[in-house]
């Protein structure tokens, strides 16, 4: 005998949003547990008024509970602190960043994310502090951008059931992540921009855009008619579009801007007292923002090859590294594979051969990548709440306060305003008595 089971409205609507959600790229109670997250460290934070010394990290704190994002469940959010001293010694606080740390080790040469070690997800809040600081002062900068900093958090809890639901990521992917963020260049506007458009729209932060914009919309409870308004003033969109224009052509011209500069950039290459260096820097300023450019591509692909190299090494069992270096026979296997990993990656990032390639498939990645994820975060419309309000009931202690800081006279003059110039209330203009008649000619 079959079992039959009876679905109440609130199920059905339930099992309708999971399906609309997964599908959009939003796993379900992501954005509510963000929100759960941010409320805690603003009450753990606010409890703590301690007066620190700018080298001075706080403890680890730990949320303990019952999370689920999907069928993804976890017991603890772990957070702690990398605390950097400002220029400014008597700065407040600022947030610079959150970062998720997930374990990995090594399997069939790829990073695998240890399913029994995922029940906590460990968060690092990067902080920059003047000479002394509150931790109490963090709390009043989530408090002050709460939205913002719930989509971050948003954000920081894709990645980990993104590593969960994926369990492994390939080195390569892991590669160019890293690689992205490892270069920057701030006296170069123009050239830190390309290198921060490469990170943004790469597919490790793609994949968590619609979990981050989405936050955004449930905590402002964004309607269907509200959402266009909304999306295109979204800084995500903005960035997006930002991206979607680059064109290489137009940094090439940017960087004529910028000699000085890059001149600067030379001089601290050539400044190296264990080994004697002279850039050959061009003899005008076309020459110098190529010379530029070829360098950019090279510590690019070197900053590639060096982190690949890196992973590589994370593989390699000690003892077929020493039976390899005797000559001990049938130990070459596992490290010939590492050797053609290698050799394989090395072809694929200098196969531009020179940089204008380089810059040219990036320009065109970017106009791809912006374009497809810009249309992919517009269908978040249909998880916009519907335009029906609310109704709304609510206790006046103190009226003439209520409609003081509601603006109810201001709006109520307005209505009445739209009224007369629309002829539903007698004005001087519309009333019969004080028109007169044309004279006939």
């Amino acid at each position: 005998m079959k079992k039959v089971i009876r679905l109440t409205e609130s199920d059905i609507q339930k099992i309708v949003k999971r399906i609309i959600t997964e599908k959009l790229g939003v796993p379900d109670n992501i954005s509510e547990t963000a929100e759960s997250i941010v409320n805690f460290m603003i009450s753990s934070f606010s409890k703590d008024n301690r007066p620190m010394n700018a080298d001075e990290t706080p403890n680890e704190i730990s949320y303990m509970g019952r999370f689920k994002i999907n069928d993804y469940e976890f017991y603890e959010v772990s957070i702690d602190f990398d605390a950097r001293e400002l220029a400014d010694e008597d700065s407040e606080p600022l947030i610079v960043g959150f970062a998720t740390l997930t374990p990995t080790k090594t399997v069939n040469y790829r990073l695998v994310y240890p399913m029994d070690e995922l029940s906590t997800i460990r968060i690092r809040l990067s902080i920059g502090v003047g000479k002394q600081w509150r931790l109490s002062q963090i709390a009043n900068a989530l408090i002050g951008e709460k939205d913002k900093y719930i989509s971050v958090m948003s954000h920081e809890l894709h990645h980990a059931y993104h590593n969960y639901s994926k369990s492994s990521i390939s080195p390569t992917t892991k590669t160019e992540y890293e690689a992205n963020q490892s270069i920057h260049i701030g006296t170069v506007p123009p050239i830190n921009k390309f290198l921060f458009y490469s990170y943004y729209i790469n597919l490790t932060e793609n994949v968590v855009r619609p979990s981050e914009l989405y936050s955004v919309m449930r905590t402002r409870n964004i309607t269907k008619n509200q959402f266009r308004e909304f999306f295109e003033s979204s800084d995500i969109i903005k960035q997006l579009k930002d991206i979607r224009n680059f064109r290489l052509e137009t940094m090439i011209s940017e960087l004529h801007d910028y000699i000085p500069q890059i001149d600067q950039i030379f001089d601290l290459i050539e400044n190296d007292q264990n080994l004697s260096i002279s850039v050959e820097r061009g003899n005008n300023d076309d020459e110098k923002v190529i010379r530029f450019l070829e360098v950019i591509y090279e510590i690019l692909t070197s900053s590639k090859k060096t982190f690949y190299q890196q992973f590589l090494m994370t593989t390699i069992d000690p003892m077929d590294a020493l039976k390899r270096f005797l000559g001990v026979p049938g130990s070459k296997n596992a490290l010939e594979i590492l050797d053609k990993m290698l050799d394989d990656y090395t072809k694929k990032i200098e196969k531009y051969k020179n940089y204008r390639n380089f810059f040219v498939n990036e320009e065109k990645r970017f106009i791809f990548v912006a374009d497809k994820t810009i249309k992919k975060l517009s269908k978040l419309y249909d998880m916009a709440s519907n335009d029906t309000k609310n109704l709304k009931e609510s206790s006046i202690i103190d009226w003439d306060l209520y409609h003081k800081i509601n603006k109810t006279q201001e709006k109520t003059i307005e209505e009445l305003r739209k009224l007369f110039r629309e002829g539903k209330l007698p004005s001087k203009n519309n009333d019969p008595k004080n028109t007169k008649k044309k004279k006939s000619s």
